[in-house]
């Protein structure tokens, strides 16, 4: 007899819904820096082992890589300093923020033609404060652009439910290493997606794709007023 599954936590599984859109609109704007702006605006793994290269050759090469990473921490910074602001709207502000940011950049580079310094600063800056957002899925730690982390995460649980191995302080009998696995896994692929989708709306409809994470950010919103607790 085929086993029914079990029903996830219903403010967790939103927070995945959300955490998903997040990843895309990451990948998204990764691809978008690095077509314009020849560096990760979103991808700091990258950005510092290109820095750590360049420093080889010259402190002037690495500059471009540096500042992706330490406009990115400021972004952090900025967020986590907000955060604890009492008149701060987490449930609006930092999806607004982000959005007007990146039609800011967007903006700036048809009509001005940014220097990939400036262009940079922006999307990095913006991509910093969008990691603090949200940042676990009921008690899993993750983060939208944190590839990396959240693979290797990801798979560790994939090999412990193969193993058979118990959650420690599982949240109820849905939250499993298995399940785990699959949350992490599947931000993995919203930034790969994020990442072709940009590719592919550019082909087609050139200037005007960086519409599409824009409005996914300004509808984030209305999705969090609708679900209070899941940005608690």
């Amino acid at each position: 007899m085929m086993e029914m599954p079990i029903a996830v936590d219903r403010t967790v599984g939103k927070q995945q819904k959300l955490m998903m859109l997040l990843a895309m609109v990451a990948g998204f704007c990764d691809a978008y820096g690095l077509q314009h702006f020849k560096t990760y605006v979103s991808f700091m793994s990258g950005n510092t082992t290109q820095a750590g290269i360049m420093l080889a050759g010259s402190i002037a090469n690495s500059i471009l890589p540096l500042t992706a990473v330490l406009l990115f921490a400021a972004g952090i910074l900025v967020a986590a300093l907000l955060d604890g602001y009492k008149y701060y709207a987490k449930r609006w502000m930092p999806f607004v923020s982000v959005a007007l940011i990146i039609l800011l950049c967007a903006t700036a580079e048809v009509y001005f033609k940014l220097s990939n310094l400036a262009g940079t600063a922006i999307l990095s800056f913006a991509m910093g404060y969008l990691n603090n957002t949200l940042m676990h899925i009921g008690n899993q730690s993750v983060n939208p652009d944190f590839v990396t982390g959240n693979l290797n995460a990801g798979v560790r649980h994939f090999a412990a439910a193969l193993l058979r191995q118990p959650m420690d302080k599982p949240q109820g009998v849905w939250d499993t290493h298995k399940y785990r696995a699959m949350v992490l896994l599947s931000i993995w692929i919203c930034f790969l997606a994020g990442a072709f989708c940009y590719a592919t709306t550019t082909f087609y409809i050139g200037n005007f794709a960086i519409a599409l994470p824009i409005i996914a950010l300004l509808s984030c919103p209305i999705y969090s007023y609708k679900n209070p607790s899941i940005l608690n």
